[in-house]
């Protein structure tokens, strides 16, 4: 019996195998990817210079716009709670014929904390807001107040602690008036303006 060749097939006994398991062609497949990278060149040291370079520049021009933007945002909610204040400050002058009271310049301090008026008028800042919170106020913003003589005017300020802005109202003159700060620093009772005289 003559043994025939074809071609792929390999004769073994009395039969005809394939040439190359699979297995076998998988391993060759893997040899030759292996052996065609070994060729190839990688990055040169000027390519990654310059991709380097570029994200530098991107860096410096995205990461001041986004503290201008930060800071922004730290100065709107400080305008905000002070409009808040305000806005409780008149309700109270409202109802009571008078605005509440503190003894001397108040500055709020801490995060997340509260303002309250107990039955007797008297204003508070407080850590933990309760139930008989009037307004809570923004993180990062710091709040103060004075009650002017026999609680017939009043003064207040805020700042965002990272914003560069302070905002300051009177019962004399309600518009929020905007007086530069220093960004990072917390509201001094300096910046709370004296109550003007009824």
């Amino acid at each position: 019996m003559e043994k025939r060749k074809q071609k792929g097939f390999k004769a073994e006994g009395a039969f005809l195998r394939p040439y190359k398991t699979w297995q076998e062609k998988i391993k060759e497949e893997v040899n030759s990817m292996f052996r065609k990278m070994k060729g190839q060149k990688g990055f040169t040291l000027v390519e990654l210079l310059i991709v380097i370079a570029i994200i530098g520049i991107l860096a410096a021009i995205a990461i001041p716009q986004y503290a201008k933007y930060r800071r922004r945002a730290y100065n709107a909610a400080a305008a905000s709670d002070l409009k808040s204040f305000q806005t409780v400050l008149e309700g109270y002058f409202t109802d009571n014929g008078k605005y509440p009271k503190v003894s001397g310049k108040t500055v709020a301090g801490g995060d997340g904390y509260s303002v309250e008026i107990d039955s007797s008028g008297n204003l508070s800042f407080n850590e933990n807001p309760s139930d008989n919170s009037t307004l809570v106020v923004s993180k990062n913003t710091r709040l103060g107040y004075v009650s002017g003589t026999n609680e017939a005017t009043y003064a207040a300020a805020s700042k965002g602690t990272p914003g560069d802005k302070v905002y300051q109202i009177t019962s004399q003159k309600p518009s929020m008036e905007e007086v530069s700060g220093v960004a990072g620093q917390e509201l001094q009772a300096g910046d709370v303006p004296n109550a003007p005289n009824p």
